[in-house]
């Protein structure tokens, strides 16, 4: 999957609500917040398409996905942040 497709088309940084506050608020940092907010709902799009290929092949209740990063957003203090974040595994 290629996670970096052009994904502006159709999208701008007035899209973006507020920048944290330890950034300044240009558009440098409104351009690069949207390119990786984008990058989410384009990964978010394609497990959504696994997901459903799953439950059309009747495998999905057979299915443990584990959906993970190394890495978040392209900026300082993100990345270099140890975060630990459990993981959320439903099954029935």
């Amino acid at each position: 999957m290629n996670m970096h497709p052009p994904f502006r088309a159709d999208r701008k940084v007035n899209e973006i609500d507020r920048v944290t506050s330890f950034f300044p608020d240009n558009e440098t940092v409104r351009t690069d917040m949207l390119d990786y907010w984008l990058a989410i709902e384009y990964f978010d799009l394609h497990v959504g398409r696994v997901l459903q290929l799953l439950d059309q092949k009747g495998e999905l209740d057979n299915t443990l996905v584990a959906v993970t990063s190394d890495n978040g957003m392209p900026f300082p203090v993100q990345r270099v942040t140890p975060t630990i974040i459990p993981p959320i595994c439903p099954w029935q």
